[in-house]
């Protein structure tokens, strides 16, 4: 008996890369390792930095790195739909 594979939704895979970056790649269930990795260094980043100067330049890049995963997550979730 085959199971077959559900359809990702794209957007949601974005929202989940976007709240906490590699989230959306355990969800398409592609890149799951460097998924995990991601999310366990944005915790990291998120809650192990000290407030300060320096802190508020990481925020940025961490919002931007954000971004940049939302929208890979959503090409890669489109990526797994095609391959269905």
């Amino acid at each position: 008996m085959v199971k077959e594979q559900q359809i990702r939704k794209p957007w949601l895979a974005a929202l989940l890369n976007l709240l906490l970056p590699g989230l959306g790649y355990v969800y398409t269930g592609k890149r799951v390792g460097f998924g995990v990795g991601i999310l366990f260094t944005s915790l990291i980043l998120f809650y192990g930095v000290p407030s300060s100067a320096i802190s508020n330049i990481l925020w940025l890049d961490s919002f931007i790195m954000a971004l940049l995963f939302a929208y890979d997550g959503y090409r890669t979730a489109e990526e797994v739909n095609l391959k269905k």
